[in-house]
């Protein structure tokens, strides 16, 4: 109850005599952010703005705190440009929580031009670039990203773990963004930065321009939304210039690796070869980047890898699980593993994620073996196994095609390791069977699972499974009585389920459930081509003549396109019946029910071409 207490002094404070000050404001404000009492943090700063009293930075800095905490992004915009009526000129930390604020309002195009007009003093800050990153990050500019850490080394600040893990981000999903070889230096995310004392001048991702000209008091964004973000105090030349500083982080180690290149293949040293923390600081003198093994320029996790050696100083957990993952998303187990256990030796303990990376990264080579014992060094590790490292763990136990295994990992190890099975667990394992023709065994494992855990009869991928599955098994009755039981739960049969449920009962020879299947598919407008053909495929194998006719005059209609071999089963069907049915079926079958393909072929043929 300090916070209280605080406020209390300062509403006795003119009653004795003594009037509040800037600092006596400060302090109340601070005590009630420090409480967590937003409120309270903004009544009294209002109450300062209101008794006249000069704001100072601090009082703005804890305000504009206060509405982070809040979640007040518009609030704190509102206090961020208040603060040059005030003659307060924002320092590093306000402008990073203006450009966070405009992130989260999802403006990307502001936040970028609120950064662009920055001072090199305001700019120089590792808050400042983190928040911007993030706003890259958030608005999926990969290019914007790197270049920002490109020129955040170029300014001399040192990275930390948040900038770093948003690069690494951004790498992975720009794999080819940090690929200079250039000798001009030329960025290759065609981002040009100024001077620290000049306008910025920039073209991100989508090819859209920026331009701040701090020459005025308001800065203008050239670009689809063609927004306007009004800032005073900021004043300068209009002259810009095209910087290199964002490319001197590379420079040094394309000339080095190219040197490495030419001497052949055994003199490229390996960065996992000794303690990298032997490497030169980020922030030091010569930065010499060592090449990392069975890499070349063209390997997709090649950036990310490279990113966090350079950076490996600041790198914490998360940077290498996205390094792991970028590993393992290319199928680069080996450098995945040796990433692994180079966090170990750096002192970062590897959480239920890099597991998951890590195991995920043994699916392209089916190395079930390897994935099973990482899990059973979680375990060891008392390192709580969570739905990600399970999900892993059957991707590759079913490109492996060990389908036993994985569904005795979901019906017996997940509930020993109290994680709770979701579809994202059982469908794979089902269709694991379903390529090694187990149909039999996918629809008991299904419906083992849906007893155990009756959420899952609601959800519709384990529902289509089971479907399909007895489908498949020629058990057309389970099928249905799948169906039902899903649409008992709750849930809506969709086209494909539809289709399936119509085959089923086509193969079961019952043509009047098919009839009524597609039916109630029509009603609900879930039906496509795929459901008419299984229908028609339905009547014709019991031989429904009358039925097929019928449907075909409803297809005649319709819009709905057959498919060629439905059309050719057809003709062949009713080639020996009357000849007012043949015609029937003829003109539904005319070249405007079909596609343009099929019309050109029609058309083709027509003429004898």
């Amino acid at each position: 109850a300090e916070w209280e207490r605080a406020l209390a002094l300062l509403d006795v404070m003119p009653s004795l005599g003594v009037a509040p000050d800037e600092y006596s404001y400060t302090a109340a404000v601070v005590a009630c952010s420090r409480a967590g009492q937003q409120d309270g943090a903004m009544n009294a700063f209002k109450a300062m703005c209101a008794a006249g009293v000069p704001s100072n930075g601090v009082s703005f800095n804890v305000a504009l705190a206060s509405c982070q905490r809040a979640k007040q992004p518009e609030l704190l915009l509102a206090l961020f440009g208040a603060m040059a009526a005030h003659a307060v000129t924002p320092d590093a930390w306000a402008c990073s929580a203006a450009i966070s604020a405009l992130s989260q309002l999802g403006d990307f195009g502001r936040a970028m031009a609120l950064f662009s007009s920055l001072s090199f003093e305001q700019r120089n800050s590792s808050h400042t670039y983190a928040s911007a990153m993030q706003a890259a990050t958030k608005a999926e500019r990969w290019d914007t990203t790197l270049s920002l850490y490109k020129a955040m080394i170029g300014d001399g600040v040192s990275p930390t773990k948040h900038t770093l893990n948003a690069a690494l981000v951004a790498a992975a999903h720009r794999a080819d963004a940090l690929h200079d070889d250039s000798s001009t230096h030329t960025p290759t995310d065609s981002h040009t930065h100024a001077v620290h004392n000049g306008p910025r001048t920039y073209t991100d991702g989508d090819s859209r321009t920026h331009s701040t000209a701090r020459s005025g008091t308001d800065v203008h964004v050239h670009g689809n939304a063609r927004q306007e973000v009004q800032l005073a105090g900021y004043r300068g030349t209009a002259q810009g210039f095209n910087s290199d500083s964002s490319t001197n982080m590379i420079s040094s180690f394309a000339k080095a690796n190219a040197n490495a290149s030419n001497a052949g293949a055994d003199a490229i040293p390996s960065v996992f070869a000794f303690d990298i923390g032997d490497l030169p600081s980020i922030s030091g003198g010569d930065r010499t980047s060592a090449s990392i093994p069975g890499s070349t320029r063209k390997s997709a996790w090649y950036p990310v890898v490279r990113l966090l050696a350079e950076s490996i100083d600041v790198a914490d957990t998360h940077c290498y699980t996205t390094a792991i993952s970028a590993c393992a998303a290319h199928g680069a187990r080996r450098q995945a593993m040796q990433l692994l256990s180079l966090m170990r030796k750096r002192g970062c303990a590897p959480t239920a994620h890099t597991y998951a990376a890590a195991i995920a990264a043994h699916k392209r080579e089916g190395l079930w073996q390897e994935a099973l014992r990482l899990l059973a060094r979680m375990n060891d590790e008392q390192i709580a196994a969570d739905s990600h490292t399970i999900g892993a763990t059957l991707q590759v136990l079913t490109r492996a095609g060990k389908w036993e295994l994985a569904a005795k990992l979901v019906e017996k190890g997940m509930p020993s390791l109290r994680v709770t099975p979701s579809w994202r667990h059982a469908v794979p394992v089902a269709q694991c069977c379903a390529r090694a023709h187990e149909h039999a065994f996918a629809a008991a494992f299904l419906r083992r699972l849906c007893t155990r855990h009756p959420q899952l009869r609601s959800q519709r991928p384990v529902a289509r499974a089971l479907i399909r599955a007895h489908t498949n098994n020629g058990d057309w009755r389970r099928a249905v009585d799948a169906a039902e039981d899903f649409v008992e739960q709750g849930g809506t049969l969709d086209a494909g389920m539809a289709r399936l449920l119509i085959s089923a009962a086509g193969r079961g020879g019952d043509w009047s459930l098919a009839l009524g299947l597609l039916q109630d598919a029509e009603r609900r407008n879930e039906v496509d081509g795929a459901c008419y053909e299984a229908t028609i495929r339905a009547l014709l194998r019991s031989r429904r003549k009358a039925e097929v006719v019928e449907l075909m005059t409803r297809l005649k209609s319709s819009r709905v396109t057959l498919s060629q071999t439905a059309r050719s089963i057809l003709k062949q069907f009713f080639s020996s019946s009357e000849s007012s049915e043949m015609q029937l079926v003829q003109g539904a079958l005319e070249p405007e029910h079909l596609g343009r393909r099929e019309q050109r072929s029609a058309t083709s043929r027509k003429f004898g071409v």
